[in-house]
């Protein structure tokens, strides 16, 4: 076939390419490489080819007098740039590949270590290495798809032996998954699912944007691009196809596979979670010891039995249902001066809980005198010129806000007396 070409003493390696339409699998071919004397040495097996994900090789061996020789073959119509990925225990290396279109190139894995060359990031495989395992992959990494041929044989030339068949591995996705699940929302809230795919190196990609999701129940919850919204009060389950057919990895081992990818499939995966209700208002959101509390929710399905809950400082009380879509409920801070500040609130409807709210207790802490000196007219006091001072006082809570509530009123003394606040034990200002 090389001299009807007119190629009889071409002495480079050449590729012969059967372009073939079918199903893979559907054509048998078998080739080998003989001598000059046209004895058959060994098998050369056929490989098809089509785009892919990453190829791996199983083992490489430089040791013992083994070396591993490797052929890459571009079969594409426009140039491609690839990684060969050597790995070894304790490191890996990648090496840039830049070949035109229907090139080949071929290399000795002895002569890649010895030369001691870095790869893009300063690192060099350490002499003492003798074996490992190798990836080929676009320049892009692992999931870009490519176009290429890769074989390899050990050879050792001590041993006057070739050909040990090395296992090529069709890499792609290995698992499919949903972050979180199960997962929790709220009526009228947003919360985000991640959809990840996994290779067989363990690598884990987020895919989200390209999947196709849905609900089994958009009453309760709908999603878009990974975003669950919550509808109402209630149980659903998000599914998730990745719309890009993946190559799927295949931990086949053999020879005479297939070529990569040995098949493709869609990664689906689903998630369960539920909607709880959301708390819409707390009004007021501060008071004092024995404020009265509305809390209003949002979401539907609430029913008698339906709980509200708050920090275990907090008594609940008058728990109603106003509507199927609103809930109130009364509650109490103690009186003692451990229950000041945040207290989470939630409300459990249908037997799903809802986000928390705080609720800020205020206790009265100290009392803030502000003064107004004033000249007063003549004749304000008496004949004489005078003045008079005004006090005015207000309660402030543990962090110096301001208290408005009935009930907080200071005691005044003219001589010193402390002034105070009914009901509670208080430091308080003195004044003459």
């Amino acid at each position: 076939m090389l001299e009807t070409a007119g190629l009889k003493g071409l002495t480079e390696s050449v590729n012969l390419v059967f372009d073939t339409q079918g199903t893979p699998g559907a054509l048998l071919a078998a080739g080998g490489a003989v001598d000059q004397s046209e004895s058959y040495v060994f098998a050369v097996v056929p490989r098809g080819v089509q785009p892919s994900a990453s190829k791996s090789l199983s083992y490489w061996s430089i040791g013992n007098g083994d070396d591993t020789m490797v052929t890459i073959w571009n079969p594409a119509d426009e140039p491609q740039d690839f990684i060969f990925q050597l790995n070894y225990q304790g490191g890996h290396c990648g090496y840039p590949i830049h070949l035109g279109p229907k090139a080949t190139k071929m290399f000795n894995i002895s002569q890649t270590v010895n030369s001691q060359t870095p790869d893009s990031k300063g690192n060099v495989i350490p002499l003492s290495v003798t074996e490992g395992s190798a990836v080929l992959m676009g320049s892009q990494g692992e999931v870009q798809h490519v176009l290429a041929a890769m074989d390899s044989a050990i050879y050792n030339v001590q041993k006057a032996t070739c050909g040990t068949y090395l296992c090529e591995t069709c890499d792609g996705v290995a698992s499919a998954s949903i972050f979180d699940d199960p997962w929790a929302a709220v009526v009228n809230g947003t919360h985000r699912l991640t959809f990840y795919e996994t290779y067989n190196s363990g690598n884990q990609y987020d895919t989200t944007g390209q999947g196709r999701w849905s609900s089994t129940a958009t009453n309760i919850a709908t999603v878009n691009s990974g975003w669950v919204s919550g509808v109402s009060v209630g149980s659903a389950t998000m599914d998730v196809v990745d719309s890009v057919t993946e190559p799927g990895y295949s931990n086949e081992c053999g020879y005479y596979l297939p070529s990569c990818p040995i098949y493709y499939y869609d990664p689906s995966v689903e998630s369960a979670g539920s909607v709880g209700p959301s708390i819409t208002s707390i009004s007021p959101a501060q008071g004092l010891v024995g404020t009265a509390i509305s809390i209003t929710m949002a979401g539907t399905g609430f029913a008698s039995g339906d709980t509200v809950s708050a920090g275990s400082k907090i008594t609940v009380s008058n728990v109603s249902v106003v509507s199927s879509t609103q809930i109130t409920a009364t509650f109490t801070p103690s009186n003692s001066t451990s229950a000041g500040g945040s207290q989470g609130v939630t409300v459990t409807a249908s037997g799903q809980t809802s986000d928390s709210q705080n609720f800020y207790v205020q206790l009265p802490t100290y009392f803030v005198t502000t003064s107004a000196p004033h000249i007063a007219n003549p004749g304000f006091c008496g004949s004489a010129p005078g003045y008079f001072l005004s006090l005015n006082n207000f309660a402030a809570d543990q962090n110096g806000n301001q208290i408005s509530a009935a009930g907080i009123t200071p005691q005044e003394s003219e001589n010193g007396g402390p002034m105070t606040t009914a009901g509670y034990a208080t430091p308080a200002t003195t004044g003459s």
